[in-house]
């Protein structure tokens, strides 16, 4: 095999199985997505690579290098701490027969000619055994001559002492190079990455409000959703977010929620009807209902103004949800079934509502109807 045929770049996946079983957001996704906004703040992160190599690949350059980090993510929640047990012994398969582990898996990564480094992300912390690996790679704790290290590479070569990648590299190479991070939960590193991103906004001189902030997020969460579930035999570019194209993107993206389509309200609210495919018939009285809710949000006519915050926040965190599953891929991608099954939330709410606090429906339908024109909801899936 030539020289540049074992380029990062020209390698194929080790194997394909996760794309084809993906379905729903995961834990991984929003990895990606993580680390897409530090792409964004950090020039020396120059790709991202979705369900390609490893679960997340990264592509960094230093002094016009490439070095490539393979990002593992295990989501699965041990009813134990990860320990050097659960880091060196592979589930067992349909067949009864182990599977490889978490570091083997790793390691047969390093096929490439450029220099590589690992990165094992869990919900799960580790015990005290593999504290060390949990430190930044250029940690003076993480010295090969601690004690700490020399029981690590013992304990671990015991077991794997055959791990060896196509690079002949075994495991203390591995250890010397792999960065263990615990993100703890899906809704923990979500809401750190609506955090960072709504900084990103602010760095830019320009502020949303939270939804709008959520719904940026969920377009780039979606990025990254449709480049895990591209085929690398058809569509390998879908695959990888570069740098250049993502702050385009990005600065886009912002604009667009900054000044939502700067056209006069109601526009905004057509535009997604027609999306969905709304009858036009329709758009009359859908324009009415949320005129009238927005008359009555300054001549209140129902509830106080705590109750209504809180049935609208019940709403928007429904259809929140609703949104989600669609752009997981969970619900078909079909704009009139699915504004009947947000009617439907809308309905579903009213309906647990005591009568003597129950608003007219009518306003409730005006209240999604209005976050659509506001560009919080929509009824299609999330355009990358």
């Amino acid at each position: 095999m030539s020289t540049a045929s074992r380029s990062i770049h020209r390698l194929k996946p080790l194997e394909t199985g996760g794309t084809d079983a993906r379905h729903g957001f995961a834990v991984q996704d929003h990895v990606a997505a993580s680390h897409c906004l530090d792409m964004l703040e950090d020039a020396t992160l120059s790709q991202v690579w979705c369900e390609s190599q490893d679960d997340v690949t990264l592509i960094w350059i230093a002094s016009g290098t490439e070095e490539v980090e393979f990002v593992q993510v295990k989501s699965n929640e041990l009813e134990q701490l990860w320990s050097i047990a659960t880091l060196v012994t592979g589930e067992k398969g349909a067949d009864g027969k182990p599977k490889k582990c978490i570091l083997e898996k790793s390691l047969q990564f390093d096929q490439c000619d450029e220099p590589v480094r690992f990165r094992i992300v869990t919900c799960r912390p580790v015990m005290k055994e593999l504290k060390l690996l949990t430190l930044a790679l250029d940690s003076p704790d993480r010295s090969k001559t601690t004690d700490d290290y020399i029981t690590l590479l013992a304990e671990v070569t015991k077991k794997l002492s055959h791990a060896k990648s196509a690079n002949g590299n075994g495991c203390e190479f591995w250890l010397d190079r792999t960065f263990w991070l615990c993100v703890h939960s899906l809704d923990s590193i979500r809401a750190n990455n609506l955090l960072r991103l709504a900084k990103l906004v602010e760095d830019r001189g320009q502020y949303l409000a939270t939804d709008h902030v959520a719904e940026l997020y969920q377009r780039l969460l979606t990025k990254v959703f449709d480049g895990g579930l591209a085929k690398w035999d058809v569509d390998a570019g879908k695959k990888k977010l570069l740098r250049n194209d993502l702050l385009e993107w990005f600065a886009q993206a912002v604009t667009n929620a900054v000044h939502p389509g700067q056209i006069t309200a109601g526009k905004t609210l057509e535009g997604k009807l027609t999306d969905a495919g709304i009858a036009p018939d329709q758009f009359e009285a859908i324009a009415e209902m949320r005129m009238q809710y927005r008359l009555d949000g300054l001549t209140p006519r129902y509830a106080e103004p705590l109750k209504r915050r809180m049935i609208e926040g019940e709403i928007s965190a429904r259809l929140h949800s609703l949104r989600s599953e669609l752009d997981g891929g969970l619900l078909e991608n079909d704009g009139v079934l699915f504004h009947a099954k947000c009617l439907g939330v809308v309905n579903e709410v009213f309906n647990s509502l005591p009568e003597g606090d129950r608003p007219p429906i009518q306003n409730l339908y005006g209240f999604m109807y209005n976050l659509a024109d506001r560009c919080t909801h929509r009824f299609v899936r999330a355009r990358t």
